[in-house]
């Protein structure tokens, strides 16, 4: 596989938020490969933009199997039904052709 680069003017374009963009900046520069930003976000428990840069980077159906798998997690956590019907809803939309 391919090593994806991140850069600073893509997260830019992004609409990344302003802490985000500073801590990205004084931390790597200019550019960074995703995995070691992965890696660097969860050393520092920043686990909420570790989302957002999936948000950015997943084609429209990896976004939606994400979303799938962490509304499955936190319904299998809570026992929340409305998080069932969530998850439930997202298998749907999974098998829809039209997503990709």
């Amino acid at each position: 596989m391919k090593n994806k680069i991140v850069t600073l003017e893509c997260l830019k374009t992004k609409i990344a938020c302003v802490e985000g963009l500073d801590w990205f900046e004084a931390k790597y520069g200019k550019e960074i490969e995703l995995k070691q930003l992965i890696a660097d976000l969860q050393a520092e428990d920043k686990f909420e933009w570790i989302t957002c840069l999936l948000a950015y980077i997943f084609t429209k159906k990896q976004c939606v199997m994400y979303a799938v798998y962490a509304a499955a997690n936190a319904a299998n956590a809570d026992s929340n039904k409305t998080m069932r019907k969530i998850t439930d809803y997202g298998i749907k939309l999974l098998n829809l052709e039209e997503i990709k």
